[in-house]
């Protein structure tokens, strides 16, 4: 593909601001087309991008004919169809997550992609962050020794979805970075799940999610919309050492600590034992994720180079979370998946 690459969007909310600037901003990319329902966020779009052009209808974008990709910036019940529709009008996608809302519609995405020969692209910010990218790498160390449990906290006040459950709308972000980190997806899992406002809301608002791996590796994910404190951390227990990634601790989002639990060795008497010592804080790359991601996105238009974040990457998470759906609805047992 030479010259620039013409992006469409479609979703200009939250999200959407954020995707299209780095698009923007990208000397590869033309920002061509933003297409949205609210005339509000259209006008907003045309104040920022005085270039771009802005519809309320996404028709629009599919019949460009100079798009070269579509990015999807729509709630998750929208994305199977638009993403099918793109790729009938031979576009290359941008999705943010989830991919789609099963399996069977993941799998349906592939294989048009891959017969029509187009790419699509999830939108996985987090796996484009130096913290993330540190983490894959660093866990590789013998210092680490093996990795034994894992504890992820993603909370926070709202925003309570109309059309997804709290796994739907959270999960993807720590589950797509564990499959990414471990190179692995777990054998098991179950779910629990909570909602205080049963008589007007159908869905789960807090959900405790249990991930089982091979050699005994468990995991732990919290979720919500019901916190009033937002937490955005993950802990990484090792048999020699101890990380903790916290997402919102801008100065040092990378901790490790020196610190472990071993079954005791020396007393028999005593069941484990305690190692305790320094804490380091390594230096972390600091360029923003999501410039990254569009320049990954530029790279593997260009030279078709492989992208981490793609459908069977996205297929890998939804298998995970369809488990932990079925789990929610079968009184929390274990589901393998």
């Amino acid at each position: 593909m030479n010259g620039k690459i013409e992006f469409g969007l479609i979703g200009y909310g939250y999200w959407g601001k954020n995707i299209a600037r780095n698009i923007y901003e990208n000397k590869d990319c033309n920002l061509n087309i933003i297409s949205d329902l609210n005339e509000s966020n259209l006008n907003y779009a045309s104040k920022k991008f005085p270039q771009t052009k802005t519809t309320l209808i996404s028709d629009n974008v599919f019949k460009n004919s100079s798009i070269d990709i579509i990015g999807i910036f729509t709630p998750p019940q929208t994305h199977y169809e638009l993403i099918m529709k793109a790729l009938e009008y031979e576009k290359h996608v941008m999705v943010t997550k989830p991919l789609c809302l099963s399996v069977v519609e993941a799998e349906k995405i592939k294989a048009t992609s891959e017969k029509k020969q187009l790419q699509v692209f999830l939108d996985d910010t987090f796996l484009f962050s130096g913290p993330i990218a540190f983490l894959k790498q660093y866990f590789k160390e013998e210092s680490f020794g093996d990795l034994v449990f894992i504890q992820s906290s993603r909370i926070n006040l709202g925003l309570i979805q109309d059309d997804c459950n709290v796994i739907w709308d959270l999960g993807p972000h720590d589950i797509g970075i564990l499959n990414y980190i471990l190179d692995a997806v777990p054998i098991k899992v179950r779910a629990s799940g909570f909602n205080p406002f049963e008589d007007i809301y159908d869905f789960a608002c807090h959900s405790n999610c249990d991930l089982v791996y091979e050699n005994n590796l468990f995991a732990s994910i919290t979720l919500s919309w019901l916190s009033s404190i937002k937490t955005r951390r993950m802990i990484f227990g090792g048999t020699k050492e101890t990380v903790i990634y916290d997402h919102l601790d801008k100065d040092q989002q990378i901790k490790i600590f020196k610190q472990s639990i071993l079954p005791s060795e020396i007393d028999a008497s005593t069941q484990f034992e305690y190692s305790v010592g320094e804490t380091v804080l390594p230096i972390i790359d600091n360029i923003e994720p999501l410039k990254k991601e569009i320049e990954e996105v530029v790279l593997s238009l260009k030279t078709n180079a492989k992208f981490v974040s793609d459908v069977d990457h996205a297929i890998k998470t939804i298998k995970v979370i369809e488990s932990l759906q079925l789990s929610l609805m079968s009184n929390s047992e274990f589901i393998d998946t």
